[in-house]
């Protein structure tokens, strides 16, 4: 149940702010193996995102910055580091002076809830009907 912003300085199409979200929906189900049905993206682009600004100064340059939010523990570091490589890859981040930042923000289970149900409280329920479905 990751939730994902993307946000940039420039101004993107309906179609390309689409075109992103799916991209890393499925960047995400294929990298850190997260339910698409569950990964909300929301995009942030152009005036609406706000002003940016590098080095104290307005930024002249096109900059992105990608964070997700997912439950602590519940990926490994090979797995985040193909979904920072992949994300990078699929925006085409230049290797330029600009910044653009991609972030994996990793919540206690305690401290992150789905439906008003924590994350430690799911599974706790899930792991107790496992243990209810092998009696059976």
């Amino acid at each position: 149940m990751p939730i994902l912003t993307y946000a940039t300085n420039t101004e993107l199409s309906p179609e390309r702010a689409n075109w992103i979200a799916a991209a890393l929906t499925s960047l995400t189900a294929l990298h850190l193996d997260k339910d698409p049905d569950l990964t909300v993206v929301r995009v942030h682009a152009g005036a609406s995102a706000g002003a940016w600004h590098v080095a104290g100064s307005a930024a002249g340059q096109p900059i992105a910055a990608v964070e997700i939010q997912i439950t602590e523990g519940s990926n490994t570091a090979r797995q985040k580091a193909a979904w920072l490589k992949g994300v990078a890859e699929m925006l085409e981040l230049p290797a330029t002076s600009s910044p653009s930042y991609l972030t994996i923000l990793e919540i206690p289970s305690e401290s992150w809830g789905y439906n008003g149900i924590s994350q430690s409280q799911r599974k706790a329920q899930h792991d107790e009907q496992v243990r209810s479905s092998r009696k059976t």
